[in-house]
């Protein structure tokens, strides 16, 4: 007679899941994997280097030519338009500026409105070594 055994039952149902997962992950990334096709070699060029230079608003962490959030599918798609229209690297990146502000560029000029964020990593870091200098005098 078959013995019902807890651990193994929970094994198999954490085995079932994992398989369901990474199928479910593979299909849609073989879905959302899309061919930009361009005329030139240098169109294609400018389109990925402006990709890479731009920051997914929805995975914040990630630049355009890693996400596959539909938001980033979409403005792929329209990149790819103005590259085939021949805009810049540049007009590009300003209308997306323009539209969304300096967080969707990775690298944000530095001016008034973006002092904070550039001096942040060494304010930060001030603070850190004041602690730590304060906890040793102790």
């Amino acid at each position: 007679m078959f013995t019902f055994n807890a651990v193994i039952a929970r094994r198999f149902v954490i085995g079932i899941c994992l398989c369901a997962f990474f199928l479910a992950t593979f299909k849609m990334h073989a879905e959302t994997q899309e061919m930009y096709t361009f005329s030139t070699p240098e169109q294609e060029a400018d389109f990925n280097e402006v990709v890479q230079d731009l920051r997914c608003l929805v995975c914040q962490n990630q630049n355009l030519a890693e996400s596959q959030a539909a938001f980033a599918l979409d403005l792929k798609k329209e990149i790819q338009q103005w590259v085939l229209e021949g805009k810049t690297q540049k007009e590009i990146k300003d209308l997306l500026v323009s539209r969304y502000g300096d967080f969707i560029l990775f690298n944000p000029p530095v001016k008034r409105s973006t002092y904070l964020l550039w001096a942040a990593p060494f304010i930060l870091f001030l603070i850190a070594v004041t602690g730590l200098l304060k906890f040793l005098k102790k």
